[in-house]
């Protein structure tokens, strides 16, 4: 669920230079908090909706014509297909992640944040995490990416909770190969990729929304890893074949490991000028002066 503050960007970063109108399927847990921010910077508030936050997905199917005129930009958890109402030229992008560990950092997400729907349930029934993950709590925990996906109302988890199957994961599979994919473990090159395709200038970051109450090491049996890998066998699947369309687009476009170590490069430099940017507000203006003589004026260029 999306935080209701508006995130800490510089609107000296901000630089609105998307073309397409923009569907981002938030996919909950797979690095969307950090590309939410760096969509910001390229798509105003006033054309944007966010679910969770400005309406939800069966409010918004039932807007009347003009209210869609001036949006650009869907971002939040969505079925895929909601781009149908913007129309004109809409690009689909979405991030997954390795199913199990995906349900385990929603796990502690829920436990760490008190405004989710979960979190007082969670917390005051003291729900562990194997209770949890194997729990009927929410649709997420039962092939949530493929429900997603395949934008199928009585499916998609936000509509209706109808089992998935072959055929929905064939849909999805569809649908998917209508997005730019995008890997959690892959973050980089994904937001690589988003950018060529999507006329972003700035792209550089500090990752958002890390979950720092998770242990290093998740305290589940094999047992247990198999019974969720079991349930989510179709997203597992999903996975993989977004994998493949992951390695499939970076190659179209062109992005290779020399350009993904390059950007990794400059975005390391990025976050240390940040770091030491936000360390100049708490010194004296004489000894700011001096440091702000040997800083970049931009961090981004």
């Amino acid at each position: 669920m999306y935080n209701r503050q508006t995130s800490a960007i510089d609107k000296s970063e901000m630089v609105m230079t998307a073309d397409k109108k923009l569907v981002f399927i938030h996919i909950p847990k797979a690095a969307g908090s950090t590309l939410k921010y760096i969509i910001e910077r390229h798509y105003t508030r006033d054309a944007t909706v966010y679910f969770n936050v400005d309406t939800e997905v069966p409010e918004f199917v039932n807007w009347p014509p003009e209210r869609y005129r001036s949006i650009r930009a869907l971002i939040g958890p969505q079925p895929y297909g909601m781009g149908r109402y913007l129309g004109g030229d809409v690009q689909y992008i979405t991030t997954l992640r390795e199913p199990l560990s995906r349900v385990i950092s929603r796990y502690y997400y829920v436990l760490r944040s008190r405004e989710h729907y979960l979190h007082k349930q969670v917390t005051e029934n003291q729900i562990s995490l194997v209770d949890y993950i194997l729990s009927d709590l929410t649709a997420e925990l039962d092939n949530g990416q493929t429900r997603l996906l395949s934008g199928l109302p009585e499916v998609d988890g936000i509509r209706g909770r109808e089992p998935v199957t072959d055929e929905v994961l064939e849909v999805a599979k569809r649908n998917l190969q209508n997005c730019l994919v995008g890997l959690s473990t892959a973050f980089d090159a994904s937001l690589l990729l988003f950018a060529h395709h999507l006329n972003w200038q700035h792209i550089y970051y500090e990752p958002q929304n890390i979950g720092k109450n998770r242990p290093p090491k998740a305290p589940l049996t094999d047992e247990v890893r198999q019974q969720v890998l079991e349930r989510n066998r179709y997203d597992t699947l999903l996975y993989e074949f977004a994998e493949q369309l992951h390695r499939e687009q970076l190659a179209a476009a062109g992005i290779d490991e020399s350009t993904i170590k390059r950007f990794q490069e400059e975005n390391r430099r990025y976050q240390k000028q940040q770091v030491l940017r936000r360390r100049l507000r708490y010194l004296p203006a004489r000894i700011k002066k001096q440091i702000r003589r040997i800083l970049p004026r931009k961090t981004a260029e």
